[in-house]
C-alpha cells in the first residue's frame, strides 16, 4: 500500500513538473510575442514556448530535484505510514 501511495505522489510530481515547464514556456513566449509583435507573434511565440517547454519536459522527465524529493522523503513516509 506504501508503494502505491508512493507511486502515485511521485506520477503526481511528474504531471506538475510537465505542466509548469510547458506552462511557463508558453506564457514567457506568449507574453515576448505579444510585446514585440500583438497577437500574431504572441500565437507564434506562444507555439515556439508549447513546443520547446514539451522537448525540455520530455528530455528532463525526472530532474535531480524530484529523485532528491524522493529519496529524502521516502524514509519520513515510511516511519508516518506504519
Amino acid at each position: 500500500m506504501f508503494d502505491t501511495f508512493m507511486r502515485r505522489a511521485m506520477t503526481t510530481l511528474k504531471v506538475l513538473w510537465w505542466v509548469t515547464v510547458v506552462g511557463g514556456a508558453t506564457t514567457i513566449g506568449a507574453m515576448y510575442g505579444w510585446q514585440g509583435h500583438g497577437w500574431d507573434g504572441a500565437l507564434g511565440f506562444g507555439l515556439i514556448g508549447f513546443t520547446a517547454g514539451s522537448a525540455f519536459a520530455a528530455w528532463f522527465p525526472d530532474l535531480m530535484l524530484i529523485d532528491l524529493l524522493e529519496h529524502a522523503f521516502v524514509g519520513l513516509f515510511r516511519f508516518f505510514w506504519n
